[in-house]
């Protein structure tokens, strides 16, 4: 391999941060009941952080087919969008370091808006959850990070988010929207309509209390942003409240 053909150092940095997030993923979800699946909660930062690593390639999300269940990366579910099938969005399975690692080089560099996801997803889970005591620094001081962390940090100062300082590593500047990013803004995009047979198969899902598989279809369908899609079922969940 020549030294064009070597994946750059912000595509490895991607790398490292995808194997660390599905790492601190799995130390800080709850086991779902297929072996090595996880639930999310459908709480915000471990829904951004799965969905991260299931446009990656290098996470399978359950999909209900008329054989039964079936575990699918995003590519797998666009290929197969013709057959009948929800995705749950809500229990995944991750891929092991090395072929998560192998996978997001292979796959070229990856656009702005998927990385920075990727990154803020990786600093809020490893700063913020996982088992008490493992956590990763988020402060301006020096730290020492744990051996576990030592792909993620060198690839990190190698890309300038953080600084070595002796036997020790600093934030710098650059990764400080990561760390304390802005509120989340309402997409001002084009509004969600829904043809009326797939809104009553929204409203079913609904009523039979699964907000994630409704979230699933009315994405699937327009192909809008996770926050968007989120939004509207939340709509459509106050409002019908509202009827009541």
């Amino acid at each position: 391999m020549t030294k064009a053909d070597q994946p750059s150092e912000h595509l490895r940095l991607a790398a490292e941060l995808a194997v660390g997030l599905a790492r601190r993923l799995s130390m800080t979800l709850e086991p779902g009941d297929l072996p090595d699946y996880y639930w999310h909660y459908a709480q915000t930062p471990f829904e951004d952080g799965c969905d991260v690593l299931w446009e990656l390639g290098v996470a399978l999300t359950l999909v209900t087919t008329a054989t039964g269940y079936q575990g699918m990366t995003r590519q797998q579910y666009v290929d197969a969008k013709g057959h009948p099938g929800e995705e749950t969005f809500a229990v995944y399975k991750f891929f092991q370091a090395h072929e998560t690692r192998a996978r997001v080089l292979a796959c070229g560099e990856i656009s702005y808006v998927l990385f920075k996801r990727l990154l803020e997803a990786y600093v809020e889970t490893a700063c913020e959850y996982g088992p008490a005591g493992t956590q990763l620094f988020s402060g301006s001081e020096p730290f020492k990070p744990t051996a576990e962390f030592d792909s993620e940090i060198a690839a990190l100062v190698a890309c300038g988010y953080a600084e070595r300082c002796g036997d020790m590593v600093k934030w710098t500047a650059k990764i400080a929207p990561a760390i304390q990013p802005e509120p989340r803004q309402a997409d001002r995009g084009p509004e969600i309509t829904l043809q009326r047979t797939v809104l009553d198969r929204v409203a079913s899902l609904l009523q039979d209390r699964n907000p994630i598989a409704a979230i699933a279809l009315v994405r699937a369908e327009t192909g809008a942003d996770l926050h968007m899609c989120k939004a509207y079922v939340d709509d459509l969940v106050q409002k019908s409240r509202r009827s009541k």
